[in-house]
């Protein structure tokens, strides 16, 4: 970053942000079984986080009408046509992936974290996109930081922070 001051952006659970601004950092807190999608491309000096909750809005299609990015369907859908309006090429665009974690020892959402992982994986094929990097599974919650200028994601997880 240069010496200009940063301007914050927050990614509730179940939105998403996308920005052009080389000043922008996108952050997003709290994900546990949910999945974080952080998309950058250089090139295109653009970036953004999709946080969504659930794999796919089949689960609660009431719901996915009101609120469609808490889905990773849903929510994909829209997170790439905006990141592709502001410039997003899929040879250029660096995708990695945060949270899938196991945070209740309930057996009924020990899948939770591990579906949103693998239907994101597929959504993320499909549409022609690799995974560089990701940080999933596991127990715990994380937050998430972008950086739009430099396209560097740091990862805060229990008492880690780490890049990836």
């Amino acid at each position: 970053m240069t010496g200009s001051p940063e301007i914050h952006r927050l990614v509730a659970m179940g939105d998403f942000v996308a920005s052009h601004d080389p000043e922008a950092v996108v952050t997003t807190c709290a994900i546990g079984s949910c999945l974080a999608i952080a998309v950058h491309d250089a090139h295109a000096g653009v970036g953004g986080i999709l946080h969504f909750i659930l794999p796919n809005s089949r689960l609660n299609e009431t719901m996915a009408q009101i609120q469609p990015h808490m889905f990773c369907d849903t929510g994909w859908k829209a997170f790439w046509k905006e990141l592709q309006g502001l410039g997003v090429q899929p040879a250029s665009a660096v995708v990695k992936l945060v949270g899938g974690s196991v945070v209740l020892d309930d057996l009924s959402y020990h899948e939770i974290g591990r579906d949103n992982i693998q239907t994101a994986r597929r959504l993320l094929e499909e549409t022609g996109l690799t995974v560089l990097s990701e940080d999933t599974g596991g127990r715990g919650i994380r937050t998430v930081r972008l950086e739009i200028a430099s396209g560097l994601l740091t990862v805060r997880h229990q008492n880690d922070t780490h890049c990836i």
